[in-house]
């Protein structure tokens, strides 16, 4: 035995520094992969039917900024199909899946930089559903919280640029209705959109839906 620990003991000195690599290369992805993209900071809430004032500051090339919007999430229903621009209505396999439509209305600044938000549903259990502008292949607008052909204002790229529309101009108010797949049977409580992709800073509304 004692040859063997002598044969072996670079290698037994080795075995602690490769084990806190590995813990710190797990802590990495834990930071890299799961804490940097979860939503855990709340900033606003609010109640179906009411207004909640949502804001977050944000920098680009042309240095700090702040995101200031209000919005509304006015009803909460399930629909048998996905209206597409090309297809028509686009119907959702109820045996395995349904869908759910959620008609939001904001008002902002037509300068405010709105660009990239990102919407999901919670159900009782806490489980998420992303929305997903092409789930089922159907063309749904790219962002909930927008309307195509009228974004507005997007992030300045380069240093001394102006910010410059997107998509078109954004009215100082307007209405969208995003459509999100869940399993079929889910009942959905709560509306969650952030800017920040992925993260942490989120607004939360509980709803409850009408069908």
């Amino acid at each position: 035995m004692t040859g063997w620990l002598r044969r072996n003991r670079w290698g037994l000195l080795v075995v602690p520094i490769a084990a806190a690599a590995l813990v710190a290369g797990n802590a990495q992805r834990l930071h890299d992969y799961w804490w940097v993209k979860e939503l855990r900071v709340v900033g606003a809430s609010g109640q179906q039917g009411s207004w909640v004032h949502y804001s977050e500051p944000f920098s680009d090339a042309l240095g700090a900024s702040r995101l200031a919007v209000d919005l509304e999430v006015v009803d909460v229903r399930t629909v048998g199909s996905i209206s597409d621009p090309i297809r028509g209505e686009v119907k959702v396999d109820t045996d395995g899946a349904m869908a759910y439509a959620v008609k939001l209305r904001f008002r902002a600044d037509p300068k405010t930089v709105l660009i990239g938000c990102r919407m999901a549903l919670l159900d009782a259990a806490g489980n998420r559903y992303d929305f997903d502008h092409q789930a089922l292949g159907v063309a749904q607008d790219l962002y909930p919280c927008l309307q195509d052909g009228a974004e507005g204002y997007g992030n300045s790229i380069r240093v001394d640029t102006p910010r410059a529309y997107v998509d078109g101009p954004r009215p100082a108010t307007w209405t969208t209705r995003p459509v999100v797949i869940v399993p079929a049977g889910v009942r959905i409580t709560e509306v969650r959109l952030w800017w920040d992709d992925p993260g942490p800073r989120y607004c939360r509304v509980s709803v409850t839906p009408a069908g």
